[in-house]
């Protein structure tokens, strides 16, 4: 094993808790929505009202944006917590890769280069952890609602695949 791919395994053994965490976390509350919604959205004219009342306020209009017609419960579920997960997400691959910081700042990471592991090395190490968890976030994600098709209408599994591929892509943005 070379020593970039050593300092790489070593970089995902110390952040990989973070990242459990914050996979976990934003998993979690992604699985909780849909069927949440399904229970309370059971009705298409109950659908047709919630769609009205929400149309209806600019306020929610701004922060989430336009709600598409007609209301299904798989609309429903990434236009809500698409909104605090893309955000969460942010946070999450922000803080992951300012964990990667802190060598800098303490002089670690010139330590490590006296060794003679190349600075292409460093970096590979300190960007492959938000990587790994954009990309965790992205497969959780999508596994955790294409498991709900079946018994969640207004589900599918592309739907949930792009949701998932959305966060993911979101994550490597910010890091």
């Amino acid at each position: 094993m070379s020593t970039s791919s050593t300092l790489v395994a070593a970089t995902l053994r110390a952040e990989i808790r973070t990242i459990l965490v914050w996979t976990v976390s934003i998993c979690g509350l992604i699985a909780l929505m849909p069927s949440a919604y399904a229970y309370f959205l059971n009705e298409p004219s109950t659908n047709d009202l919630l769609a009205q009342t929400i149309g209806g306020s600019s306020a929610i209009g701004i922060l989430y944006g336009p709600l598409p017609e007609p209301a299904t419960v798989g609309q429903m579920v990434q236009w809500e917590i698409g909104a605090f997960a893309l955000v969460a997400t942010a946070l999450m691959a922000v803080s992951i890769a300012g964990l990667g910081r802190t060598s800098e700042d303490s002089g670690l990471r010139e330590l490590v280069q006296a060794v003679g592991i190349p600075r292409a090395g460093v970096f590979g190490s300190q960007i492959i952890a938000p990587v790994t968890a954009s990309a965790a976030v992205a497969l959780t994600t999508a596994l955790v609602i294409a498991a709900q098709v079946p018994f969640v209408d207004g589900l599918t599994v592309s739907g949930a695949v792009l949701f998932g591929l959305a966060l993911g892509l979101n994550a490597l943005a910010y890091t």
